[in-house]
């Protein structure tokens, strides 16, 4: 690192950022799994999903200017993708407690509400779509909370890194960046 050089670290701003991130798409998940009992819910949970890009936009923001030189895209990217990692390891946590401990019968619930929903909607899939439903139930095929959970962590990781790929674009300073020194004492003279 130069002399004199900020020393803010993607991984620790990424970590402080992950806990109320977590929290976030805690609540928005939660509220979503509820809305199969308490429709109004699902409100909630889509107004929490629009307004992440927003505090996505407003966190890299924050971390080029504590920076104290335009961040570069690729470093904003990496701090995204960091915040959604640590805040899926909160959400998939609290998505376990939620499936194995709260409603353990929520999967089957769901898997039950679909059933019904292609039962009562005809279409030339609806044969093949019940028999396949059926088959999830009847072989014991339902996912577990843990398998629940870890799928979870991949799918926000993997969504916030697509979501912190394009964020990065506009939350970037416009003046020039540039690539932060590396430090390699191989190419000291």
């Amino acid at each position: 690192m130069a002399e004199g050089e900020n020393s803010i670290g993607i991984g620790k701003v990424a970590a402080r950022e992950g806990v109320g991130y977590g929290v976030i798409i805690t609540v928005m998940t939660l509220a979503a799994m509820l809305s199969i009992d308490i429709a109004a819910m699902s409100m909630l949970s889509m107004a929490i999903f629009f307004a992440v890009p927003f505090l996505l936009y407003a966190s890299m923001r924050r971390f080029g200017q504590q920076l104290g030189r335009p961040a570069v895209h690729s470093e904003l990217w990496m701090l995204g993708i960091a915040i959604f990692f640590f805040a899926s390891l909160i959400c998939a946590l609290a998505t376990f407690v939620f499936l194995r401990y709260v409603q353990p019968d929520y999967l089957y619930r769901l898997l039950s509400q679909l059933i019904t929903a292609v039962e009562q909607s005809p279409s030339p899939q609806q044969e093949a779509t019940l028999k396949a439903l059926h088959g999830i139930i009847d072989n014991g095929l339902i996912p577990t909370p843990i398998d629940v959970a870890i799928q979870m962590i991949w799918s926000s990781t993997f969504g916030g890194s697509i979501l912190s790929l394009i964020v990065a674009i506009f939350a970037r300073d416009k003046r020039k960046a540039t690539t932060p020194p590396i430090d390699n004492p191989t190419n000291q003279q």
